[in-house]
């Protein structure tokens, strides 16, 4: 399972890559055949990379050698992957170590202007042909969101006035109990 929070006070929540790429660090940890398969995967594109490197500026250039330098000596981090694209099918690439994967991603109406685009990628994930991904994305009713996910089943969660006056009154007395 993995898990993510979008959060409007954090902007780095908001960004779609973000979303993936801590996806992928959870799958990765939980699992060492997932691990590898990001080492697999990095080495697969930064040889591409470095060949595309070479053929736009051939050698001996300083920003060619610092590209190089960069692509041997660093270990991979799901940071460096800023392709959404590849980032997704990378997730699902991990997801196929696992006997079934749950994703849950909450609070993505406060994505907003990323709304559309998270949405979208996230929606992606659970392909069964690409991998083992079943995904819970959760949200406040926003138009954009309900239409990308219109697929999707829908469960809607409404706060009771009861839970709402629980939480209150044990916030208070926990809050007096501090307090003395």
């Amino acid at each position: 399972m993995a898990y993510f929070y979008c959060d409007y006070k954090d902007p780095d929540t908001l960004v779609p890559i973000n979303i993936i790429n801590s996806l992928i660090k959870q799958l990765a940890m939980q699992n060492k055949d997932a691990f590898q398969e990001i080492e697999t995967f990095w080495e697969q594109h930064t040889s591409e990379i470095t060949c595309a490197a070479f053929e736009i500026d051939e050698g001996g250039s300083e920003t060619t050698s610092r590209l190089r330098r960069r692509l041997l000596d660093d270990r991979p981090k799901t940071d460096d992957f800023q392709n959404e694209n590849l980032a997704v099918e990378l997730l699902q690439r991990i997801s196929n170590h696992f006997e079934r994967v749950m994703v849950i991603v909450d609070g993505l109406d406060e994505c907003g202007e990323q709304a559309s685009a998270s949405t979208s990628l996230l929606s992606g994930l659970a392909d069964p042909e690409l991998g083992r991904i079943k995904t819970l994305l959760i949200s406040r009713e926003v138009h954009e969101i309900g239409v990308q996910l219109s697929e999707y089943e829908k469960l809607s969660i409404a706060a009771k006035l009861s839970d709402i006056r629980l939480y209150v009154e044990r916030f208070f007395r926990l809050l007096l109990l501090n307090c003395t």
